[in-house]
């Protein structure tokens, strides 16, 4: 009888890669205004119409 063929087992990762930190840096900018609120966006969003039909519930 033949001896089986030996197997190289590879284990293989179980999720993605871990992430290394600040692989980022310098790639990501953030606006110099993006924790200001924007006053006619909130509006909008607090007395806006619900539906695109409703007009001047403003």
């Amino acid at each position: 009888m033949a001896e089986p063929e030996s197997v190289d087992a590879v284990a293989e990762p179980l999720g993605p890669a871990a992430r290394v930190q600040g692989s980022l840096r310098g790639r990501i900018l953030i606006a110099a205004d993006a924790d200001e609120t924007d006053e006619e966006l909130a509006e909008l969003m607090e007395s806006g119409p619900v539906f695109p039909d409703e007009q001047g519930s403003r």
